[in-house]
């Protein structure tokens, strides 16, 4: 299949409603021919988020490493607020709810071939389309090898993976109708759970709703 013929695909699709977890899948498909010619390099969230819709486990740290990276140290800071850096953890929230990154780069990856940006440049769609994407990636979980040997050496201090899944259902104002979460499982064998939502504030802003439990 040509280039021009996925990009014409993808603008199709793209200009349809997206209301199914088949919808998603055939746009990450797509996207991900078209990624593979344009090359990952400098679209580590993309890909990881192109992969996690096809495959449901990834232990590759070419894939997962950029991402567990910045679980590590969200997570680091969260056990010892010495090293806390607020605005950090803040973004690391928003990565969890609203998949901030993956975002951002799929519009750039969208404009770049000049096809609709609309999914990610609109909130509501935005919303809607994390919410089938979740039902994708359920249980599905991103390590980086297979042991914690290996975790160490590709300078993980703390975790050794994560997993995802849909939490409880959450206030009718939340975006989600559940909250999502995420597994974090530990080097030391336990696993920090984080369950995040988010509600719109008077002016329109989210507001992140968050809670931590570490299990023994």
């Amino acid at each position: 299949m040509t280039q021009t013929q996925i990009e014409a695909k993808l603008r199709q699709a793209l200009n349809e409603d997206i209301t199914r977890e088949k919808d998603v899948m055939y746009i990450l498909g797509e996207s991900w021919k078209l990624l593979e010619k344009l090359g990952t390099a400098s679209h580590f969230a993309l890909t990881l988020y192109c992969h996690w819709a096809l495959h449901a486990d990834l232990t590759r740290p070419n894939t997962t490493l950029d991402f567990l990276t910045r679980v590590d140290r969200f997570i680091e800071g969260e056990l010892d607020h010495r090293k806390l850096n607020v605005a950090d953890n803040h973004r690391m929230f928003r990565e969890f709810i609203f998949l901030d990154t993956f975002r951002k780069e799929l519009r750039a990856f969208f404009a770049n071939f000049a096809l609709p940006t609309a999914l990610c440049d609109e909130d509501q769609r935005w919303h809607e389309f994390l919410n089938l994407y979740a039902g994708i990636i359920e249980d599905g979980s991103l390590y980086c090898g297979d042991d914690v040997l290996e975790a160490k050496k590709k300078g993980l201090k703390l975790i050794k993976g994560v997993t995802f899944s849909k939490g409880l259902a959450s206030p009718p104002d939340s975006y989600f109708p559940f909250y999502f979460t995420w597994e974090v499982q530990m080097q030391d064998a336990s696993v920090v759970e984080a369950e995040v939502n988010a509600a719109p504030l008077p002016d329109g802003s989210p507001m992140l709703v968050h809670g931590l439990k570490v299990r023994r």
